[in-house]
């Protein structure tokens, strides 16, 4: 089993493509992680995520 860790900072669309494209990666047998700022992540999707320790400028 393949363990994935991706960082994605910035606004909700910029961290979205990268949920987009680990929950592709998931249904192909990765264990996959995103690193983001709470308030980015989008509503909704329940798997693996991790908040970043700060707060972005642009709330």
């Amino acid at each position: 089993m393949t363990h994935l860790t991706m960082l994605a900072l910035g606004s909700r669309g910029d961290v979205l493509p990268y949920v987009v494209l680990g929950a592709g990666l998931q249904q192909h047998g990765f264990t996959v992680r995103v690193v983001t700022f709470e308030r980015r992540w989008p509503p909704g999707i329940t798997w693996n995520s991790r908040p970043y320790p700060a707060t972005p400028n642009n709330s």
